[in-house]
C-alpha cells in the first residue's frame, strides 16, 4: 500500500476536493459555534440558540462540535501566522491559496478518517480496490466537498463491525458504535443488526449497556448544565424539521407545494413508515451469528432504508454504510454492489445539487426546509466556492442574466418541485432494487 501510486493519487484528489469549497449554509453555523464557545464556554454551547438566535443552533451531539471548535482554534493560529507573513503580498493567487488552506485545515478531521479507514480495510481484506473506491467514491467526495461529519460515522461504524467480525473485541465494538451515535444519533439504529449478530441476548444487552453508558458519560456535562437547551437542540430541532431533500416523505410535500396539512400528516406518519422499513430489512436480512456477510448485508440494507425513509435525508448520509457496501463488493463476492451504490449516491446527489443551482442560475431565492425561510441561492453558492471558482460563477451568472437561457432556467425553477419528486422516486426505487438484490443474495433461505 505504501508505494501504490493510485493510493497517493486518491489522497491528492481528496485534498483538492477538501480545499475547493464547502456548504456555506452549514459552515456558517459551525463557525458560530466557535463564537458561542468563546462567549459562553463550550459546555454551555447549547444555550446559544436561545440567547443569540437560530444561526447559533448546535443541533449535533457534543463530539462534532468539540472537534470543529478545536480544529478552528489550531487552523486560526496557522492562518494568522500566514497572514502576518504575507501582509505585504497582495495578489489574487495568495488570496486563493489562503482560502484553499483554510478549508483544507478545517476539513482535516473529516478527511483523515477516510484515509485511515481506507488503509485499514485494504489491509484487513487484502484488497486495494477498497481503498481507491472508498476515497474516490461519490458518497465520500460529497461528504468531504460539502463539509459534513458523516465520514466520522463511517469510520466508527466500520471499526465497530470489524471489532466484532475480525478482531473479536465486542467491548471495543460497543465503544465505536457509541462514538458513531455521538456523531449522528440516528446511527444508534445499527445496534439492531449487531444485537442479532451476537450469539445471545445476554451479550446483546451487555453490548447495549456499554454503548449507553459511554454515550451518557460523554453528554452528561452538557446535559446537566442545561438539560432543556440540550434536548431542544439535539432532539427537538430534528423532530420538528419538515421532510428534506431525498426523503420519500418529501414527495407529497413537494407535489402539494408544501401544504401545512400534508406536512402535519408526514410528521405523524414517517416514524411508523421508517420503523416498518427497518423491521422488514431485519426480517429478510437477519444477521446470522458468526456470519460476517449477513451482518454486512443487513447493515447496508438498513443504511439504504434510512437514506430514503427517514424524514430528513441529506446526501452525506450515504457515507454511513458505504465502507460495508465496498467490503461486500470486493471481499464477499457481491461484485456489482460497489458500482450500484455509487449510482444510487449519484442519483441522490443530483436532486440536492439542482435544488441549489437552478435557483442560483435563475437568480431567485431558494427555500431552506429546516429554517422554513428563503435565502439567496447565488450568495450561498458563491460563498461555498473557493476563489477563483466563485469569480467564474459570477461571470456565468451575469452572462445568463443577459441571455435567452434565463427564461429556460426560470421555467425549470417553476417546475422544480415536480422534477424533484420524480428524481426522489427514482432514487428510492433504485435503493429498493439494491435491497432486493441483497435479499436474494444474503436473505434467509
Amino acid at each position: 500500500m505504501r508505494y501504490d501510486k493510485r493510493v497517493i493519487v486518491a489522497i491528492a484528489v481528496l485534498m483538492v476536493v477538501a480545499g475547493i469549497g464547502w456548504n456555506w449554509y452549514d459552515v456558517k453555523i459551525f463557525l458560530n459555534w466557535v463564537l458561542a464557545a468563546k462567549q459562553l464556554s463550550i459546555v454551555r454551547i447549547y444555550e446559544a440558540y436561545e440567547l443569540y438566535g437560530p444561526q447559533y443552533r448546535a443541533v449535533y451531539p457534543p463530539l462534532p462540535i468539540l472537534i470543529f471548535v478545536a480544529t478552528d482554534s489550531v487552523a486560526s493560529e496557522f492562518l494568522h501566522s500566514a497572514y502576518s507573513a504575507l501582509i505585504y503580498v497582495s495578489s489574487r493567487a495568495v488570496g486563493a491559496l489562503l482560502a484553499f488552506t483554510e478549508r483544507f485545515l478545517l476539513k482535516l478531521p473529516i478527511v483523515i478518517p477516510v484515509i485511515v479507514l481506507s488503509l485499514i480495510l485494504a489491509r484487513t481484506y487484502g484488497r486495494r480496490e477498497i481503498a481507491y473506491w472508498l476515497m474516490l467514491g461519490i458518497p465520500t467526495l460529497v461528504t468531504i466537498g460539502t463539509y459534513q461529519f458523516d465520514s466520522l460515522v463511517a469510520l466508527f461504524l466500520a471499526l465497530s463491525i470489524l471489532c466484532l467480525t475480525k478482531w473479536r473485541r465486542p467491548r471495543l465494538s460497543a465503544l465505536f458504535l457509541a462514538l458513531a451515535t455521538l456523531t449522528k444519533p440516528l446511527a444508534a439504529v445499527f445496534y439492531l443488526p449487531i444485537a442479532l449478530y451476537l450469539s445471545s441476548w445476554r451479550k446483546a444487552l451487555q453490548y447495549l449497556a456499554l454503548v449507553a453508558v459511554t454515550v451518557i458519560a460523554c453528554i452528561a456535562p452538557f446535559l446537566i448544565i442545561e438539560p432543556k437547551a440540550f434536548i431542544a437542540n439535539v432532539i427537538g430541532f430534528h423532530m420538528g424539521r419538515p421532510p428534506q431533500y431525498l426523503s420519500l416523505w418529501n414527495v407529497p410535500v413537494l407535489l402539494t407545494f408544501r401544504s401545512p396539512s400534508v406536512e402535519t400528516f408526514v410528521d405523524r406518519a414517517w416514524i411508523a413508515g421508517y420503523v416498518l422499513g427497518v423491521a422488514l430489512v431485519l426480517a429478510f436480512l437477519r444477521p446470522k451469528p458468526g456470519n460476517e456477510p449477513s451482518l454486512l448485508a443487513s447493515v447496508v440494507a438498513l443504511g439504504i432504508v434510512t437514506t430514503f425513509l427517514n424524514k430528513v435525508v441529506n446526501p452525506n448520509y450515504l457515507m454511513w454504510v458505504y465502507p460495508e457496501a465496498l467490503i461486500l463488493s470486493f471481499a464477499c463476492s457481491c461484485r456489482q454492489l460497489g458500482k450500484l451504490y455509487n449510482v444510487y449516491a449519484g442519483v441522490g446527489t443530483l436532486w440536492p445539487a439542482l435544488y441549489v443551482t437552478i435557483p442560483a442560475l435563475a437568480g431567485v431565492p431558494m427555500y431552506v426546509e429546516e429554517a422554513r425561510s428563503y435565502v439567496s441561492a447565488r450568495h450561498l453558492l458563491l460563498e461555498s466556492l473557493s476563489p477563483p471558482l466563485n469569480k467564474t460563477f459570477e461571470k456565468v451568472f451575469r452572462l445568463l442574466d443577459a441571455s435567452k437561457l434565463h427564461t429556460y432556467t426560470l421555467a425549470l425553477y417553476h417546475n422544480l418541485y415536480v422534477v424533484g419528486s420524480i428524481m426522489i422516486c427514482a432514487y428510492a426505487a433504485l435503493g429498493m432494487y439494491i435491497i432486493l438484490s441483497l435479499v436474494r443474495r444474503f436473505g434467509r433461505a
